[in-house]
């Protein structure tokens, strides 16, 4: 029987229906059959009881028009659907009450019938809910004066058990109807709920791969500009050497997949070490350490991070190319620049030695800059490459770092 219900139900919802508009045409659908089952069985009571026969052929032409409305849906027409759906229902309760007077309550019907038009109608059709709403307390309002000084207009000839009866049918019936919208409104909200939650955790989750935790937190709390000075931020620039040689020999997803799998070896070793990657640029990475909360120990960091890179590629990848290393350690500015596609980036003197370093550096090897050299002098091993002409600074005396002291 669910599963019947659910494909009637369903009546006019397609795979490429969008998930609001498969909603609305749902809550349509269900509420027909709800009417309907709710409207034919208490009309079979009022036919047994024989109150008000002619009304009972009055109500089952409603209800024979209501369902003939899923014939509307099939076809796509919604508004006209849910229109008549209501216009229907109004004219219906409307009639009912005005006939039997108020010893039945049947125009209590309306309170229900108002409420369904707010859900009805998508938020494109809300002018068509608000005046359906407004013409239902209207009439609901009409109605009630008109019993202050009238009693029915169709004689009601039966018992008043029979009456007390058909009241009570009538009460159960807003009880269910009632219950029924409590669930669906409940049931939306926390539908809505989840999906605003399970929507919060994607953006977290997207935010948080695009920019440090802490910076992140900043810009939730709805901080506007996000500026920092650092005074002791280890950087690191990588180039693997060769790439774009190889990467024309191969198809564009082997290049992607290739690239794909050695910077997420680097991403999975800048993890373990609590380090900071900043962005990669083409076949060039760049990672910093001591940086967005500051870390005395970054720049050891950050030369345990290019001997692990050195390490991998001189065991995985040497046969293809090889990585370029150069590391500085100095003042930064750090910060979140942009609107669209924004990114947490470094800015100063530093950061272009360290890219020097890297840019004037040996293929296979680790450039250092003198002040890396002096700081890691009693944990690392270095060698001297003499004094080199470097870019925007002159001559300059730099080291390779070779490995770790035992």
């Amino acid at each position: 029987m669910s599963g019947i219900f659910s494909r009637v139900t369903h009546i006019g919802v397609h795979a490429s229906t969008p998930p609001l508009d498969a909603k609305y045409i749902v809550l349509l659908n269900s509420s027909i059959l709800v009417v309907f089952a709710i409207s034919f069985s208490s009309n079979l009571g009022t036919i047994a009881m024989g109150l008000n026969t002619p009304l009972a052929y009055i109500s089952l032409g409603y209800q024979g028009s209501i369902l003939m409305l899923i014939l509307l849906v099939a076809v796509g027409r919604l508004t006209m659907a849910r229109s008549l759906f209501v216009l229907l229902s109004i004219l219906f309760v409307a009639t009912n009450a005005f006939l039997e007077g108020k010893d039945i309550a049947f125009h209590l019907y309306m309170l229900p019938v108002i409420l369904l038009s707010y859900f009805l109608f998508p938020p494109k059709e809300q002018n068509i809910a608000i005046a359906f709403v407004v013409a239902g307390l209207a009439i609901f309002t009409g109605l009630e004066f008109w019993f202050l000084n009238h009693d029915s207009i169709l004689p009601i000839e039966a018992p008043d058990a029979v009456i007390r009866t058909s009241k009570m049918t009538i009460y159960v019936g807003l009880g269910v109807m009632v219950a029924g919208f409590g669930y669906y409104i409940r049931s939306t909200y926390l539908r809505a709920e989840e999906s605003l939650e399970a929507e919060r955790t994607r953006s977290d989750a997207l935010l948080l791969n695009i920019l440090p935790a802490e910076i992140a937190a900043r810009l939730k709390n709805r901080e506007t500009y996000i500026a920092d000075r650092f005074d002791e931020a280890a950087i690191l620039f990588a180039d693997l050497v060769n790439f774009t040689v190889v990467a024309d020999r191969l198809p564009p997803e082997s290049v992607v997949a290739l690239l794909n799998e050695i910077f997420s070896e680097f991403d999975d070793a800048i993890a373990a070490l609590g380090l900071e990657k900043i962005k990669t640029v083409g076949d060039a990475y760049f990672v910093a350490g001591g940086l967005p909360a500051e870390d005395p120990d970054g720049l050891r960091k950050i030369a345990e991070l290019a001997i692990t890179m050195q390490s991998i590629m001189r065991q995985k990848y040497s046969d293809q190319f090889q990585i370029r290393i150069g590391i500085h350690f100095g003042p930064v500015v750090a910060g979140v620049i942009g609107k669209n596609k924004f990114v947490y980036d470094l800015w100063g003197d530093s950061v272009n030695l360290a890219s020097r370093m890297e840019s004037h550096g040996i293929p296979g090897e680790i450039q250092v800059s003198p002040v890396v050299r002096e700081v890691l002098g009693n944990r690392f091993q270095f060698e001297s490459r003499g004094s080199l002409e470097i870019k925007g600074k002159g001559a300059m005396e730099t080291f390779l770092l070779k490995g770790r002291l035992d």
